[in-house]
């Protein structure tokens, strides 16, 4: 087991420098008294402020409560080797990582509390990660080290509730009375004036109505200035949509010194920073993410945007012909894949462990014509690595909707069922006809449902491979037989649409050499999943046949084998 070795490194900021070894080494870190001044979140200098607090009006409002500036939070680098132990970092409690020092970040490196020599890392490394941890965090087994220790009023439990019943202090802080709120605040003032930012020192007002400047409700139960939103939209350039549209599950995040905030967006791209953070001058960031995936940039690094240094909430559209506009469309649709509506399918790799990559990128492709996807066997067969190429700005958003989904069904199949899922990979390499049958079902299935309510047309269609800017009602029914157009039209079959759908290509192109005799209609898109992975699964087209006709009654059953023979 690695010990942990604690140097003392500055006794006037009662910082520490924890790292994690199992031989004595040198530290990665050197800290020196900035040129502003000492840390004004240390005890001693929140010590120091609260004797100057306890002499003021605010702190006699507030019913002159017996304070205990003590370390409540560590502020810390992580220095993981590789994006695995960044996702155990991520995945141990609550936590936000920056790849900037908080102070840096926010200050500017001549303002900043502390000077860093960091160690530099393997090629493998995301590199140094930055953030702020309650005291009782459980730390993962990855390298890090406390940089300081610090109290935070706003953070702190015992001033908020009277306990220290751990937990979260974000629910428990709207319960924060106004003279709590405005002591706190002077308290926080006091500190940065003692260390030499008084440029920094802001000061909101307070009232029984939910705070001076803010709209709150329900007098001193909420405890901030304002209950202020700021939305988050994005430009989908699909034909039929080409409008902004809002963006959820977007964890947009405040930073303000060595603290953070965060807030996810709703269902109509508003959100809400419950915390000083709002109506004091913050820095606002966006990390492409979530608990179960994460997209990389084109460049290999976290696909992020960074907002601006501001007071009060940020709101932001996202244009048309960006990589922000690729990054959110990627997150949109995994997003949903894994937390909404995916219409009762099986959810892809959870990240139970580790969570799955989505790399969008423009570079390293073996296509240069829509959105598309390579994946190496390595990551079929594991699925947490998944490469999604955008071959320039103008790329259509539903396709690139499409892919994303596409590939997260391959990752939900291998999850559920992963022995047929790997014998189609490893031993049926050019016929992967179940595989990508199903997963260009499921991508049909998602585009259609959310691009018929985006274009309030209820006949929209996924738009076809040839022409992916064409608003041709074809919904990848135009794959042929007899592979004429492509090799891979035999691969990646039409016969979920075929299933559901009540449109026989043969009769509505007058062609029955070289399209499916569809009379088939009515199945769900449960149904042909459950048919896919019941009795150990499926690696076999015929197979899936079978398992529809055994488990599902359907007036149309009886067209089944000439619609899978036409394949065949």
């Amino acid at each position: 087991m690695k010990q942990l070795k604690a140097i003392l490194i500055l006794p006037l900021l009662t910082m520490f420098i924890f790292s994690c070894s199992e031989e004595p080494e040198e530290p990665l870190l050197i800290n020196k008294i900035s040129q502003v001044g000492a840390n004004p979140f240390s005890v001693p200098s929140m010590q120091k402020a609260m004797r100057v607090l306890e002499g003021s009006s605010h702190y006699a409002a507030a019913g002159s409560p017996t304070l205990n500036p003590r370390v409540t939070h560590y502020y810390v680098v992580f220095s993981p080797q590789n994006n695995e132990e960044l996702d155990l970092i991520a995945k141990s409690g609550e936590v936000e990582l920056f790849e900037e020092p908080l102070d840096v970040s926010f200050l500017g490196e001549d303002r900043a509390i502390f000077e860093y020599n960091l160690a530099s890392l393997g090629q493998d490394s995301p590199g140094h990660q930055f953030t702020t941890v309650r005291k009782e965090f459980n730390f993962p087994n990855v390298d890090y080290q406390i940089i300081a220790e610090i109290y935070l009023p706003f953070e702190d439990l015992h001033l908020l509730t009277g306990t220290d019943t751990r937990g979260s202090a974000a629910g428990m802080a709207n319960m924060l009375p106004c003279d709590q709120y405005m002591m706190a605040q002077e308290w926080e003032n006091q500190a940065l004036m003692d260390n030499g930012y008084e440029d920094f020192i802001e000061v909101d007002e307070c009232d029984d109505q939910g705070g001076g400047g803010g709209s709150g409700g329900g007098g001193s139960s909420n405890p901030y200035p304002a209950n202020q939103w700021g939305r988050m939209r994005i430009y989908d350039n699909t034909p039929g949509v080409q409008r902004l549209i809002p963006i959820s599950g977007v964890r947009v995040t405040t930073t303000r010194f060595l603290s953070w905030k965060r807030s996810d967006t709703n269902a109509e791209g508003y959100y809400k920073v419950n915390s000083p953070h709002h109506e004091k001058k913050s820095q606002y960031h966006i990390k492409w993410e979530d608990d179960d995936f994460r997209i990389i940039a084109h460049d290999g690094g976290q696909a992020k945007l960074e907002g601006p240094d501001q007071t009060g909430p940020w709101s932001f559209d996202i244009g048309d012909n960006t990589k922000a506009q690729w990054y959110g469309t990627a997150f949109s649709a995994a997003k949903q894949y894994y937390d909404g509506e995916r219409y009762g399918l099986a959810k892809p790799q959870n990240g139970n462990l580790f969570r799955t990559t989505i790399k969008v990128r423009d570079n390293d492709c073996t296509s240069r014509y829509a959105p598309h996807a390579d994946i190496p066997v390595v990551g079929a067969l594991f699925f947490n690595d998944i490469k999604v190429c955008v071959v320039d700005y103008k790329s259509n958003m539903s396709r690139l909707y499409g892919v994303t989904v596409h590939e997260l069904t391959h990752s939900a199949h291998f999850k559920t069922r992963p022995g047929n899922f790997s014998e189609e990979i490893l031993f049926r390499p050019g016929n992967r006809r179940v595989l990508e049958s199903w997963a260009e079902g499921v991508e049909w299935w998602f585009a259609i449902n959310k691009y018929r309510t985006l274009s309030g047309n209820p006949n929209w269609g996924y738009n076809n491979s040839i022409n992916p800017n064409s608003l041709l009602i074809t919904n990848y029914q135009e794959r042929r037989t007899d592979a004429s157009r492509s090799e891979n039209d035999l691969i990646y079959t039409s016969i979920v649409v075929d299933l559901i759908d009540n449109f026989n290509q043969q009769v509505e192109w007058n062609d029955s050499q070289n399209r499916p005799n569809d009379q088939v209609s009515g199945y769900t898109i449960q149904q042909i999943e459950e048919a896919l992975y019941t009795d150990g699964g499926i690696s076999l087209f015929s197979n899936w046949e079978n398992h529809l006709r055994i488990l599902f009654e359907n007036p149309t059953e009886g067209f089944l084998d000439e619609l899978f023979d036409s394949w065949n």
